[in-house]
């Protein structure tokens, strides 16, 4: 980007930046081990790194944006890519279309329909006269897993779906927050707003799915 000359760079990054850390117990306390948290899997790792190079390389003239996407669902033509969240959704609609069983995790998580991913991104990327470099773009609310089984009961009758726990983490747990991420930023500076309504969304998934 620096070498052609790219006018800006968005950085798809991710919300687990809040939730995989542990550390910070010596809070703000200046020349201490612990001051900073640190990310707990190699993943929140990547991001985090790849969020610190690039706001260092505008110094050097790139202008960057990371966007911190909450769990993206929703529909996708590339081949290949996907987080285990967006999987898991997208083989509980499939199964539930089916009328096969499929399961999903009880956990508390906010998702982001892909569409306000998309949306999000390209307003970071576009927005003249930024403040700010980092945004959070996320669905506005945290569900159970639960009510997202209801809604998509809903909406697939013959739908199956067993709520279980999640699966185990390597290293430390996850915190687990059931508020969604804060977007007063992303409102203010890039006029970012969930256009997808959680029912909505998975109506719109399913018909996509079902066109497959």
């Amino acid at each position: 980007a620096r070498i052609f000359e790219l006018k800006r760079v968005v950085f798809c990054s991710s919300s687990t930046l809040y939730f995989y850390v542990m550390g910070g117990e010596d809070h703000e306390a200046k020349l201490r081990e612990e001051v900073y948290p640190r990310p707990t899997t190699i993943y929140c790792s990547t991001k985090q790194a790849c969020e610190s190079l690039g706001l260092n390389y505008r110094g050097l003239g790139v202008d960057f944006v990371a966007v911190r996407f909450s769990a993206v669902f929703g529909p996708w033509q590339g081949s290949g890519g996907g987080g285990g969240p967006s999987n898991l959704f997208r083989e509980m609609l499939e199964k539930s279309l089916r009328g096969e069983e499929s399961t999903f995790p009880k956990q508390y998580l906010e998702w982001v329909y892909s569409k306000d991913a998309a949306q999000g991104a390209v307003k970071a990327c576009h927005t003249e006269g930024l403040k700010s470099h980092v945004f959070n773009i996320g669905g506005g609310k945290a569900y159970e897993g639960q009510e997202i089984a209801n809604i998509v009961k809903r909406l697939i009758p013959r739908a199956n779906v067993k709520i279980v726990e999640s699966p185990k983490s390597v290293g430390p747990p996850p915190k687990e927050f059931k508020e969604p991420i804060d977007l007063t930023r992303s409102r203010s500076e890039i006029r970012y707003e969930p256009a997808y309504k959680m029912e909505e969304a998975i109506q719109d998934y399913i018909k996509f799915l079902e066109s497959l």
